[in-house]
C-alpha cells in the first residue's frame, strides 16, 4: 500500500521527489525556516560539510536552493487553498536518495534485500 502510494506521487518521468508538500505547508516552511536561515544553517552545517568545500561553491548551491524554492512557489496559485497540480506540490525530482530507498523497501518485500548481503 504505501509502495503504491509512493509511485502515486512520482512524476510524468517517473521520479520519486524529495519533499511532497502542500502549498499552506510549504508557505509555513519558507516563512519559518527559509526566511529565518534555519534551512541554510542546517544545510551547510559546518561539522557535516566535505573538507575542501569552499565558500563560493556553498553560494552556489544556496542559490540553486533559491532558484528551486522560488520555482516551486510558483506552484502555489491558490484556488481554494490547492496547488496547481491538484492539492500538493513537490519539488527535488529526482534524488537518488528517495530512489534507492524505494528500490530497497520494493526488494525487501520481495526478499530479495538479504540475498544481496
Amino acid at each position: 500500500l504505501l509502495l503504491d502510494l509512493i509511485r502515486k506521487y512520482s512524476n510524468d518521468a517517473s521520479a520519486i521527489p524529495e519533499h511532497l508538500s502542500t502549498c499552506q505547508r510549504y508557505e509555513v516552511f519558507m516563512e519559518s525556516e527559509w526566511d529565518t536561515g534555519i534551512d541554510f544553517e542546517k544545510e551547510f552545517h559546518k561539522p557535516i560539510l566535505l573538507p575542501g568545500v569552499t565558500f563560493d561553491k556553498i553560494m552556489e548551491e544556496a542559490n540553486n536552493m533559491w532558484r528551486s524554492y522560488r520555482e516551486t512557489g510558483k506552484k502555489c496559485m491558490f484556488r481554494n487553498g490547492q496547488s496547481a497540480e491538484g492539492g500538493y506540490i513537490q519539488f527535488a525530482a529526482p534524488l537518488m536518495w528517495s530512489h534507492v530507498e524505494y528500490l530497497r523497501a520494493l526488494m525487501v518485500k520481495h526478499g530479495d534485500w538479504w540475498k544481496m548481503s
